[in-house]
């Protein structure tokens, strides 16, 4: 799991972006967990329930 989430912050600049310089905004936590949702996925080779953004960007839910 440390190598996905490496992976993440190094191949994925919006991720890596997300992580960095704003952790407090919708659109960059919905990015954050849907990336990190995917590749825990990937990774654990398993279904992994991952939340989505709305389509107005202002909030998050697992649909």
């Amino acid at each position: 799991m440390v190598e996905a989430f490496q992976a993440l912050c190094t191949q994925d600049p919006i991720f890596n972006d997300s992580v960095r310089s704003t952790t407090k905004t919708v659109g960059a936590t919905g990015y954050r967990l849907s990336a990190w949702g995917a590749a825990l996925a990937a990774t654990l080779q398993t279904h992994v329930r991952i939340p989505a953004l709305s389509s107005d960007r202002k909030s998050i839910s697992f649909g």
